[in-house]
């Protein structure tokens, strides 16, 4: 159905100048972080997170409903016997307990036990067990009644106690830091495990998660770290728990992360899922842990909850939320924009633009920025955060990440590959990347502490020629007006450039100031002119980057993204975090005078802005944390109008009966994706007015039934449906001719 274009009115027309500097929220995400989850069946689950959250999901996390809060502190753990009674665990002891299906929470102590509650089972209503830590002291508190009285049951007073297990209400066990193991096989008796013996060279011997197939076997999984290549935690027991046995993996599938989760679906098949920097880690066994061979998944985020039914499996953690129906051998990411940090943006053309940052997340809109989708940039099974973006054209694109690597796109971001490999060296970060063709491009680096790299590539990242260590310094960013004209910026108060495309850098020439900030980023506006932002300052260069000067722009904040539509008008933007404010500093004289235009009724202090494109119509786009991206694009027709929304609400059109143009009016009081669609009295869909995320607000919409089809609308009767989250309310509306 062809998608209406509204208020194309000469009122609209005249005032774009005006309207072109209002800010709005082009997308957020759809999930915030999640500490913990607990799924009944592959589509009826409930995650928690901070400050009390309690989130439910009847579609397998697609959507979610805000339950009540449990409180105000931040939750770890859930544990639900069915849609009515659950727990939820804090950070200070407590469980929160429902009886009606999360409408309200009770707060139980568990006496005895202190700081993060690490676990909880309960068999019914009365009987249960939680595990509660702190960094040095754990223990395991069992209840019959509910939570009135508890009894210790393990006690670890020199340990943590990090993940806890009950099979059939007797067989369990509790495990944490220092190999630290108990068990039982009645539920009330436990006893302190034989752990399994660690190859030499292991600085920490942290166990995270638990499965417990029966009353026999059981599997454990926990620490890895580069450092040292201390390969991740494997252990398996036969004797319920009483004794482990390490699994060694083979050398080409070592894994060296941190495993947080652990699921078998019977006593061989089992997949275990963690991550860090590197990306996610999802390894499977076909052998019963004998080997673990790594398996790819569309995220780039620590997941640490795991939860199976046979081969249909469910992984949440980190903002992601991921199901496979045929046990990991194909993945399904369910919430659409997970919460993460964006560090840089890109635009080609009018509609093309992209956002990536933490956890490899890629955004993208190929429609102007109206919708957005969310992936991963998961190259060759790795997926560090990524630095910064930047693509030649809508297909090829490149993208410069941590520990070393630089990875390529050849299908718009569709799929990605490695072009420089990643690699164990902590230390090595990729930061600004600039392409003037689809083979020829440059990328700065840290490659140390205080030790740059410059890369060049002639050959679309086939082969990279590398200068090191010029400046002593770590290097963020990197522009070029031309093959041979450059110029590098980065920490301690450094700037270089080059005249012969690489060949030599040159120290450029800085005015004298207290201190060393850093340069963030730095652009060219035409073959002579650069600017470079940093840490409260701007900086400006007549000569192609050989002799710098200040703006004079007064910045209180730190400065990490810029760029300029043409020769004069640009933004440049950045945040402080104490006390927290925002930079959108606009010029429109070349950078000689910046003004900042921040609307704090639309930017949110607490969000981090980091980057800002242009793109061809003149519209910028800002990114920020929690995968937020604002706009000063003006929206297809829908209008926000002043005031509060009081609730959920679909008002009726005005005028009704019209002829040919109506006003529709709606209220959100929960930030989404809104859908609002105009049906005929047979139920086909007629026109679709809004399908894209929105802040909570008052909104309207006018619809024009001559512009809405190929064929005017005939007089009747017309439906108009709005749906948001898992709110939905209809109204009727009538045409005459």
């Amino acid at each position: 159905m062809k998608r209406i274009y509204y208020f194309l009115t000469l009122a609209i027309l005249l005032s774009v100048n005006i309207h072109s500097q209002e800010w709005r929220v082009a997308v957020t995400e759809t999930l915030p972080i999640i500490n913990g989850s607990h799924f009944l069946t592959t589509s009826l689950g409930y995650c928690v997170g901070d400050g009390g959250a309690v989130r439910k999901t009847t579609d397998s996390g697609v959507n979610w409903s805000l339950l009540a809060p449990a409180g105000t502190a931040k939750l770890w753990k859930a544990y639900f016997l069915n849609e009515l009674f659950g727990f939820v665990g804090d950070n200070a002891a407590l469980i929160h307990k429902t009886t009606d299906g999360g409408l309200s929470w009770t707060a139980i102590p568990v006496t005895g036990g202190s700081g993060e509650v690490t676990g909880i089972h309960f068999l019914n209503e009365n009987t249960g067990w939680v595990s509660t830590s702190t960094s040095s002291v754990g223990k395991v508190l069992y209840t019959t009644d509910g939570g009135n009285n508890w009894t210790t049951v393990v006690d670890n007073p020199t340990g943590s106690l990090d993940a806890l297990k009950i099979y059939n209400g007797t067989t369990g066990i509790v495990c944490g830091g220092k190999m630290d193991i108990y068990y039982t096989a009645n539920g009330t008796t436990w006893t302190r495990a034989i752990p399994p013996t660690l190859p030499p060279g292991y600085s920490r011997s942290d166990l995270r998660a638990i499965h417990i197939q029966d009353a026999n076997l059981a599997y454990l999984v926990g620490w890895g770290s580069l450092i040292g290549l201390q390969a991740s935690i494997h252990a398996k027991s036969t004797d319920g728990g009483a004794t482990w046995t390490f699994l060694a993996q083979q050398a080409e599938n070592k894994t060296y992360d941190n495993l947080w989760g652990v699921y078998f679906k019977d006593a061989n098949n089992g997949i275990a899922t963690g991550g860090a920097t590197r990306g996610t880690v999802c390894v499977r066994t076909n052998d019963g842990g004998i080997n673990w061979i790594p398996i790819n998944i569309p995220c780039g985020g620590t997941l640490k909850s795991i939860d199976g039914f046979g081969d249909e499996v469910i992984i949440s953690g980190s903002n992601y939320v991921l199901k496979s129906t045929d046990f990991g051998t194909t993945w399904q990411r369910m919430n659409p924009i997970p919460g993460l940090s964006l560090y840089a943006m890109h635009s080609i053309g009018e509609n093309f633009i992209v956002a990536a940052g933490f956890d490899a997340v890629f955004l993208k809109s190929v429609d102007g920025g109206r919708n957005w989708s969310a992936s991963t940039i998961r190259a060759n099974n790795a997926a560090p955060n990524a630095q910064d973006i930047f693509f030649v054209n809508e297909n090829v694109g490149y993208a410069s990440h941590g520990y070393g690597m630089i990875s390529k796109t050849t299908d718009g971001g569709n799929s990605w590959f490695q072009v420089m490999k990643d690699t164990i060296a902590v230390g090595w970060t990729n930061y600004g990347i600039h392409f003037l063709d689809e083979n020829y491009g440059f990328v700065v680096a840290k490659t140390a502490n205080n030790v740059d790299g410059i890369f060049k590539t002639t050959d679309g990242g086939a082969s990279w020629l590398m200068k090191e260590n010029i400046f002593a310094t770590n290097l963020r960013g990197v522009a070029f007006t031309d093959q041979n004209i450059g110029v590098v910026v980065g920490e301690k108060y450094k700037i270089g450039f080059t005249t012969d495309g690489g060949v030599n850098w040159t120290p450029a020439t800085l005015p004298t100031i207290t201190g060393t900030p850093n340069f963030r980023d730095v652009s060219f506006i035409n073959s002579n002119t650069v600017i470079a932002v940093g840490d409260a300052m701007v900086m400006v260069s007549n000569d192609a980057g050989k002799n710098w000067s200040n703006s004079g722009a007064t910045v209180p904040e730190v400065l990490t993204g810029l760029e300029f539509k043409d020769p004069t008008n640009g933004w440049a933007v950045g945040a402080k975090t104490s006390p927290r404010s925002i930079a959108l500093l606009y010029t429109s004289d070349g950078g000689v005078n910046w003004t900042n235009r921040v609307d704090y009724s639309v930017f949110d202090t607490m969000k981090t802005v980091t980057d800002v494109a242009y793109n061809s119509a003149g519209n910028a786009f800002i990114c920020a944390s929690s995968s937020t991206i604002y706009t000063n694009a003006l929206p297809d027709g829908i209008t926000k109008e002043l005031g509060q929304p009081k609730g959920f609400s679909l008002q009726q059109n005005y005028p009704n009966p019209f002829n040919p143009e109506t006003v529709i009016r709606f209220e959100i009081i929960t930030a989404d994706i809104v859908n609002l669609k105009i049906y005929d009295i047979l139920g086909n869909e007629v026109a679709e007015l809004v399908n894209e995320f929105k802040q909570p607000g008052i909104y309207s919409v006018s619809f024009n039934a001559i512009n809405s089809t190929t064929k005017e609308l005939s007089s009747g009767v017309y439906f108009y449906n709005i749906k948001s989250g898992n709110n939905s309310l209809v109204r009727k509306m009538m045409l005459i001719k």
